[in-house]
């Protein structure tokens, strides 16, 4: 049983137990009476599954739903029964997932059939989305976050971050404080009229186009901010065939609405200090 003055429960469901013709027992969540399936939050917390209430402090959390092998162990055998007869089995919890939550360690996240949100907090994380226009925050630490399919925004947050949007119109963040990030834009996808999706890097609040430094650094598109050490690298941008492969289909969109597209791009970098003289690297984040 769940509901309204429940407090913070924590569910083992764990058994590994089969019938003799191999039938697997489900578990089931009870939701108290008065609670619409629209006041139930669901979202992925590391290994676990994390129920809470709109509004409310109560919470229910199921081990392990998330583990590897969590249907043999019993973890993911549980479905949520709602007072008014709605079920949720695995596909519907599956799609009712907002947010993927990582630990104060090193997280590997994987997103849901859903939209997700997931964020990965301390430690070096790696995430992965899923097909839908997910969002996808490092916050600290040195992370990867891999967009996959979909219109994905990528946010890498303190640290040195790779950034690789996959398929679709992917938006990157990149302001003061985001340290040394590294976007991947390829994708070589094109839908079925030909046009190909254009990638965006959403420049902070307080940085006008006057502070933005771009430079060609061999084939990469390198962004650095006057008086800072932030930075970010497009890998390819001047690649052989780099439209083809998405390298150099991205735009700069600031926050004051000002769009950079590859002319505005090409004369910033024409009148900006050379680079030949410097020597920049960029490794990818593990």
């Amino acid at each position: 049983m769940f509901g309204i003055g429940s407090g913070r429960d924590t569910v083992d469901a764990s058994d590994s137990w089969h019938d003799q013709q191999g039938v697997a027992p489900v578990d089931t969540v009870k939701i108290g009476a008065g609670i619409a399936p629209a006041d139930v939050k669901l979202a992925r917390v590391g290994d676990d599954l994390v129920l809470s209430l709109a509004g409310g402090t109560d919470s229910l959390t199921m081990l392990g739903y998330f583990s590897e092998n969590p249907d043999y162990s019993g973890y993911t055998r549980i479905q949520l029964q709602f007072a008014n007869g709605t079920l949720w089995g695995a596909t519907g919890i599956a799609a009712q997932v907002i947010h993927v939550g990582g630990t104060p360690g090193n997280d590997g996240l994987v997103g849901t059939i859903a939209t997700d949100s997931m964020q990965g907090g301390q430690g070096n994380d790696q995430i992965w989305a899923g097909d839908k226009a997910d969002t996808l925050l490092g916050g600290e630490g040195h992370d990867s976050l891999f967009g996959e399919q979909g219109n994905d925004l990528l946010d890498g947050g303190a640290g040195n971050d790779w950034l690789s949007g996959g398929d679709g119109a992917d938006s990157y963040a990149f302001g003061i404080g985001s340290g040394r990030d590294t976007v991947d834009a390829s994708d070589n996808w094109y839908d079925q009229v030909g046009v190909a999706p254009v990638d965006t890097v959403k420049i902070g609040a307080g940085i006008a186009p006057a502070d933005l430094k771009p430079a060609r650094v061999g084939d990469d598109l390198v962004l650095s901010l006057a008086g800072g050490s932030d930075s970010l690298t497009v890998l390819g941008y001047y690649s052989e065939n780099a439209d083809y492969y998405g390298y150099s289909r991205i735009q700069l969109q600031f926050s004051n609405g000002t769009l950079w597209g590859a002319q505005q791009i090409k004369q910033a970098v024409n009148t900006a200090p050379t680079a030949s003289n410097r020597a920049v690297t960029f490794n990818e984040d593990t």
